[in-house]
Order: structure tokens, then sequence, then C-alpha cells
């Protein structure tokens, strides 16, 4: 059966055909450039001239279809018994479930990552947790759910009750990025040992803690934090600005530089406060790197024994874990083989 792309856009939808799709891959792939951005992609996207420019090279590879045309450009070009997969949270709208139930016999299955903005709505940014209980909703019709883990689905079927559809675990996979090169700025600063934090600075990654404590430390080593800035954290972000000694905060490192810097590191520290899977554990641990980390149901799901698993407000034990990890002698693992993507996309083809 043939394979198609829909994207919802500001200006309506856009259905990419096999070739689109292609040339799509390509370009995520860094084979194909992506190309400049135009007019059109500039005025929509003002704030994220990358997201215009990705959207403008899309509409050149689509067929583009208003929110009321929709339905029936789905019926003239899907066959029968085609499976729609939505690995998202978000453009699962009544419109598109709507239209694709107009295809005979069409599936619809729903990728869930996490309930995080239900369980834990004070962590989330402004207006999620209402329109994820819609999202919710939504995926609740669908004919099946897949979820990245089986405490995400436990998590899953508390919110959604006994009328659950059919729910199947997908565990994320783990594929490294070839290590890359390090910016010369950086080899100094790592020279001597130093520990990585990486995500998104947002209060559920809990990196408050984390700046507590080098600010404590007697032995400072660097820590390295990779990620952007996100939301509903400015005492982190005030923090951060007026400079802790040995943190530096890092944004736009390429996947290869990312990849050298977590193979090279004394430990990644982790002190999330929720997760639905933990891919930056996964990689640390299919690399060697020894990891600290809050104590997860998920870590212990996909992990096992393998981290440091530390009570996730207790910064006294984690000063302790980090103290000693500073010192002369590395503590070290040998790379754990982790399931790769074959394996979660021979479950979702399975059920699609």
């Amino acid at each position: 059966m043939p394979l198609y792309g829909l994207v919802r856009t500001r200006l309506g939808y856009l259905i990419l055909e096999p070739e689109g799709l292609a040339a799509l891959r390509d370009q995520l792939l860094g084979v194909v450039p992506w190309g400049g951005n135009n007019l059109t992609g500039r005025l929509l996207r003002r704030n994220a001239p990358a997201l215009g420019a990705a959207e403008a090279g899309l509409r050149l590879q689509a067929k583009r279809v208003t929110r009321r045309g929709l339905g029936p450009a789905l019926v003239r070009l899907l066959p029968p018994g085609s499976a729609y997969l939505n690995v998202g949270h978000s453009n699962l709208t009544d419109t598109v479930i709507s239209t694709v139930r107009d295809v005979a016999h069409a599936q619809i299955t729903v990728m869930v990552h996490d309930t995080i903005p239900l369980d834990y709505p004070e962590l989330s940014r402004v207006g999620v947790p209402e329109r994820f209980a819609k999202f919710i909703g939504r995926a609740a019709g669908a004919d099946q759910l897949i979820c990245i883990s089986q405490t995400a689905r436990a998590a899953l079927l508390k919110h959604i009750g006994a009328d659950a559809p059919a729910v199947v675990v997908a565990p994320l996979g783990v594929r490294l990025a070839a290590a890359g090169a390090v910016p010369e700025a950086l080899e100094a600063i790592c020279a001597g040992g130093y520990f990585m934090a990486i995500g998104t600075i947002e209060p559920r990654k809990n990196i408050g803690m984390l700046l507590d404590i080098w600010q404590q430390l007697e032995t400072r080593l660097p820590l390295l934090i990779c990620g952007k800035r996100g939301w509903r954290n400015e005492a982190v972000f005030a923090q951060l600005d007026r400079g802790i000694a040995g943190v530096h905060e890092l944004t736009g490192l390429s996947d290869g530089a990312l990849m050298a810097l977590l193979g090279g590191a004394r430990a990644l520290l982790f002190p999330s406060l929720a997760e639905g899977f933990g891919l930056p554990p996964a990689e640390a641990v299919a690399l060697g790197t020894p990891v600290l980390c809050s104590d997860l149901p998920v870590l212990r799901e996909t992990l096992r024994d393998i981290p440091v698993y530390l009570p996730a407000a207790d910064s006294y034990q984690w000063r302790t874990r980090i103290a000693e990890y500073s010192g002369t002698d590395a503590i070290r693992q040998s790379p754990i083989a982790l399931p790769g993507w074959g394996a979660h996309f021979k479950i979702v083809l399975t059920v699609t």
C-alpha cells in the first residue's frame, strides 16, 4: 500500500504523495538541502524562520487543500482500508478524524508519548493541560493506541478508562549519531572532566537543583547544560544569566558534537521529575557513560539496574554522588546495546 503524508499549516492542509515523502525524507536526513524561505513562509512564521522554510519547501512538493476540501481529497486518493497514523501530540483535530473516517474501512492509530500535562499540569506551559485533555479525548476514539513504555500505558489507561481501544507498547529506538567535532572553545573547558545535563530547560527537568548543587560543591568540574530554554523557569533563567562558576549553557550543538561530549562525560545527570521514556539516559547507557538519574518507574523499566537512581528531591544525595564522580578515578561502564528503531517500527507496522 502506498504511503502518504498529511501536514496541517496555517493555510490549510498539504497532502504529500510517495514522491513528496521521499523528498522530505532526504531533506530530514540532510541528503538534500531545505532551500530558502519565501515570502509566504516569512510572513506566516516570522518567529520561526526554519519552520517557514520547511513549510515553503513542502508546499512545492504537496497538494494543497482547504479544510473543506480535505475529506473529498482523501476519499479520492486513499484506497479502502487505509491506515492513518498520528505520532505526535498535535494536529489530531476533529476535521482530520472525520475526514479519515470518510475513507472506507480506514483505521486510526494514535501514538501517545506520555500523559505528563495531565499528571503534572503545574510543570506544563500555560494552556497545554487543557489542550492535551482534548487530544486524549480524541485519541480515545481511535482504533488503537501506541505508547512508548509500559509506564506511559498505565498512566494513559487511568485517564481513558475501561472503554479504551487496544493499547500497544512500542519502546523508542536508540540510535546513536556518529561522534563529530567538538567546538574548540569546549575542548579546553572539558579537558579535565565534566558532567552533562541534556534537555529543554523547563520545570520538569529539575535543572534548578543542579545549579544549586554547583554553587555548593568544593571541587567543581564543568557542568554542560545542553538544551534550549523552555517555560515557567524564570528563576533558573535568572541564575544562568547571572552566571555560576563551572556551569555552561549550550544550544545549537550538532548531533555529532553532542554524542562526542556525552561519550566523554564523567556522567549524565538526569534529575527529571517525570518522563514518558527518557531518551538521553538511554543514549548515555549505549555509549557506556555513567548515568545518575531520578528514581522514576519508566527509567527502571527501560534501563533496569544500570544507572544510579536517586530521589529527585534529595539534593544531598545528588551532591554526594556528583562529588564521588568528580574524583580522579573515573567511574566507567561498558556500553549496553539497547533495542533500535527496527524493533520499534516492527511493532508499530504490525498494528497499523
